[in-house]
């Protein structure tokens, strides 16, 4: 393996699978161990499928012992190709998740907490974001009210301007990468997830081979690029402006449930004569969207790259400096909750949540055969209820039946 990055390769994580679980040994050390790197271990069960697509899937596992016991996580797996780590691709999203995962960007972007091999796969270990993301919550609401909609833009304008401010363009925002950790009454709360194609500026602002993107949310030289790219002369392109452009878009789709350009051809009929085909400012109009709201999106989404704001000047648009003063810290919403200042959020107690962990999936296993054997600390006294749990779950992973888990406990 060519070496890591230092960012990536300390957040590996020092991992081995035991009887059906995943294991990560943690070293950490304080006054008490003189300064001596003290190892535990920590326990990882694999429950539902939550999610995924091109990217891989998603997975939800909870810790069964050790420190934070109880807690949950989402682990994302992405089969590695031929080149495994050497794939420059893997590297970037792991930077990125690395370097905005420090404690001074808890705010704005979802948590990972290390990555780890297996099976031919990368496995990146992140904050579970219980509501979901915002595409889930657009798709079963009516369009948001326009001043919630300005307290999530200015969120997410944070966040980008941090990644901007430090040669990240993130090249695939859309509301199925915006997730979501508070909901009315409370104050909105989001983060920005999903690195996958994230690039470091400094690499290349050339075209890539493949489209990168998600249609709808892709700004218009991009597909114009592509499509007049002969392979000789390289097209370059501002990254930067891409993101201004799909950021603008989310505020649309936020505002109307539609988006500003029913496909691709609607976009570039726009993009070769704006006068015959202008930007669609009447839907705005008629979901009673402010001037300065109107404004604040059409200067994201101009066609030419070098009109559209900069991420500090959208900051600074009237529309966004409505809701600074008055929108709270996206920390003070959770203020008052026992998962304040935790990286890993708390299992939640509610049936809903529990019951993801009464039925394990046995497809997900290094090996072909049944795991029923407990791990050796279970046979401690004090974990005597822990066990009991456990073995719960592996009978009723070989009988088919589903039992409501109660929330592990272990002194």
């Amino acid at each position: 393996m060519a070496r890591l990055p230092d960012l990536v390769r300390d957040s590996q994580l020092d991992t081995e699978f035991r009887n059906g679980y995943t294991v990560h040994k943690i070293f950490e050390s304080n006054a008490f161990s003189r300064r001596r790197a003290i190892p535990r271990e920590e326990y990882w069960m694999v429950g539902r499928h939550v999610g995924g697509g091109g990217c891989g899937s998603i997975w939800l596992e909870r810790c069964v012992h050790g420190t934070p016991n109880g807690t949950v996580r989402a682990v994302k797996k992405i089969a590695l190709g031929r080149q495994g780590l050497k794939d420059v691709t893997y590297i970037r999203e792991l930077e990125a998740a690395a370097k905005f995962s420090q404690p001074k960007y808890v705010n704005w972007f979802v948590q990972c907490f290390g990555w780890y091999e297996c099976s031919g796969s990368l496995c990146i270990a992140m904050e579970y974001c219980e509501l979901g993301d915002l595409q889930g919550y657009l798709s079963s609401n009516p369009p948001l009210p326009e001043r919630e909609s300005q307290e999530i833009m200015f969120q997410i304008l944070e966040g980008i301007r941090y990644m901007h401010e430090h040669a990240f363009a993130h090249r695939d925002l859309k509301p199925a990468n915006i997730l979501v950790k508070a909901i009315p009454p409370e104050p909105w709360w989001v983060k920005i997830t999903d690195f996958g194609i994230s690039k470091r500026i400094e690499e290349s602002l050339g075209v890539p081979s493949t489209m990168r993107g998600t249609p709808h949310f892709i700004a218009p030289e991009i597909y114009s690029s592509i499509a007049n790219s002969t392979g000789n002369a390289p097209v370059f392109l501002n990254p930067y402006a891409a993101d201004m452009w799909a950021l603008g878009e989310i505020a649309f789709q936020m505002l109307t449930k539609q988006p500003s350009f029913k496909d691709p051809f609607q976009l570039f009929l726009h993009a070769q004569n704006p006068q015959i085909n202008p930007f669609p400012v009447s839907l705005l109009m008629q979901h009673n969207v402010s001037a300065s709201g109107q404004a604040f999106i059409s200067s994201l989404m101009p066609v030419s790259p070098e009109r559209r704001l900069t991420v500090v000047q959208a900051l600074d648009h009237e529309w966004v400096e409505q809701c600074k003063l008055s929108c709270p810290s996206p920390t003070s919403a959770t203020s008052n909750s026992t998962n304040a200042g935790l990286n890993v959020p708390v299992i939640s107690t509610t049936d809903s949540l529990n019951e993801q962990f009464a039925t394990w999936n046995s497809s997900l296993g290094s090996t072909s055969e049944t795991q029923t054997s407990i791990p050796p600390f279970f046979a401690d006294e004090q974990n005597r209820t822990l066990k009991t749990d456990i073995q719960f779950a592996f009978r009723n992973q070989q009988t088919g039946r589903q039992r409501i888990a109660r929330p592990i406990r272990v002194k």
